[in-house]
Formats: C-alpha cells, sequence, structure tokens
C-alpha cells in the first residue's frame, strides 16, 4: 500500500495501531531498499537495527513520523499485520491489563520470540516425521528394512492414522549408512525434499499448507499413536513423559 494510505487510516489504540481491523506491527519498503538517512537510527527493527532494506522497522509510536520523512508519503510499503485478538490476549498476559506498563515493542518482541520457538519445533525431526505419516509416506520396496519397519507401525497404529496414500524411496547402501543420524531422520529428509520442490515449483499455497501440518505436529501431536521411525516413537514419548510430570507439578 501507499505509507500515505496507512498514516491516514491507521488508528491508535492502547500500545499500537490498527489498520484495516488488524493491528499493525512493522513495514518496510516495497522496493526493499531504505534510503540513506540519519533519521533511521531511530527507527526498531524486529530484531535491532535495520540492517538491509528486506529488514522490518516496528511500527512505533514515532515510526509514523519518521517513516514519511524517509520514504515519503507516495512510497509503497509491505505492512506485516497481526490479528487484533491474538495481539490483545499477548498483551492481557504480558500487562495483566494494566495500561500503564508494556509497549508496542515489548509486545512484538514477546510474538517474535514465540514465534521463532514454534518454528524450531515445527522442524524437529519428530515434528516431521510426523508431517510424513499423516500424508501416508510409505516405501513400497520389500528390500528394505524401512518397509517392514513401517509395516509393523501401521499394524498397530493403523486404525488412527491415514492410509499409506504417499509411496517414497528413502535411501539405501553405503553412502547413507554414512550419517549416522540417516536411519531416524529419513522421513524427515524426504519431507523436507516434498517442500522444497513445492516451493520451487511455486505451489506456495501447498507449502504453506504443509507447513501449517508441520506446526499442527509440534503443537497438537497425534495422541493416539507415535511417530512410525522407532527412534523418534522413543523421542516423542519421553517428551510426552515429561510434559506429563510437568503438569502434575503445576497442580
Amino acid at each position: 500500500c501507499r505509507l500515505r494510505d496507512l498514516l491516514l487510516e491507521a488508528t491508535p489504540a492502547g500500545r499500537s495501531r490498527r489498520w484495516r481491523g488488524r493491528v499493525v506491527a512493522s513495514v518496510r519498503p516495497q522496493a526493499g531498499v531504505w534510503p540513506a538517512a540519519v533519521e533511521l537510527q531511530h527507527l526498531r527493527g524486529e530484531f535491532g537495527a535495520l540492517d538491509s532494506g528486506e529488514d522490518f522497522a516496528q511500527f512505533d509510536e514515532q515510526a509514523p513520523e519518521i517513516l514519511e520523512k524517509v520514504l515519503g508519503g507516495d512510497a509503497k510499503v509491505i505492512v506485516k499485520l497481526f490479528d487484533r485478538s491474538f495481539w490483545d490476549a499477548t498483551e492481557e498476559r504480558l500487562y495483566k491489563g494494566n495500561p500503564d506498563c508494556g509497549s508496542h515493542n515489548q509486545t512484538l518482541r514477546r510474538i517474535l520470540r514465540h514465534s521463532s520457538g514454534v518454528s524450531a519445533g515445527a522442524n524437529r525431526t519428530e515434528s516431521m516425521n510426523f508431517f510424513a505419516d499423516l500424508l501416508g509416506f510409505h516405501d513400497p520396496d520389500e528390500g528394505k528394512s524401512a518397509h517392514w519397519t513401517h509395516k509393523a507401525w501401521k499394524e498397530h497404529y493403523g486404525h488412527v492414522m491415514p492410509p499409506e496414500a504417499l509411496p517414497v524411496s528413502y535411501g539405501c547402501g553405503g553412502e547413507f549408512k554414512k550419517d549416522t543420524k540417516w536411519r531416524q531422520k529419513m522421513e524427515a529428509n524426504v519431507a523436507e525434499a516434498l517442500i522444497g520442490a513445492l516451493h520451487a515449483g511455486g505451489h506456495e499455497k501447498l507449502v504453506k499448507a504443509a507447513v501449517g501440518l508441520c506446526f499442527l505436529s509440534y503443537v497438537a501431536a497425534p495422541s493416539e499413536a507415535p511417530p512410525s521411525n522407532w527412534a523418534m516413537a522413543e523421542r516423542h514419548l519421553e517428551m510426552m513423559e515429561c510434559w506429563e510430570t510437568w503438569a502434575e507439578e503445576q497442580q
């Protein structure tokens, strides 16, 4: 959008500003280049100073005036928005309803911190393994051990998981065995290759769906079945025991 339109339409709401029903978190030039200007030092980046044109500047109390001076009202900008209810819930958790404490910067930093943690969790090997299981990954080659271990897992948990819908070929032989962790991450490796191929092919909606499923596999992992990879199953069960112990201690 044009910066001028954003500045005219965004309305103050507590510690932040709202635009078209959502909270304006940060902005950056659509051109991907911040102009050289001394005023830039007064803008907060999401993760510190603004190092490149791809860095977003936080849309805090002082940002509108500085952005208009640095970019000009006709500049096209990319706006990062957050759902209002999500933002409000984060502020309530942080500030306990006290309007005299906190800032836009603190709220956004907390959200970005949680986002980084969840992203790391969604990329865990066991999360990617669940993703592969939910898509029905299986190697039909009976000459590979992966076929038989998956078949044993399917006999125990096939009634609660999707059918074997997507045949794949897991690597085998000496080259793969050189990687000591290959056996415990082969499903995750193929899952990552699938997402990479979708991205390379321009199928961004499918990429988002895949990433979303990995996210759900982390925050709401299937409770009635472990991952099909036995090493990941053991890790998953150990994590579940830790969570249960922690939950009991909090009561």
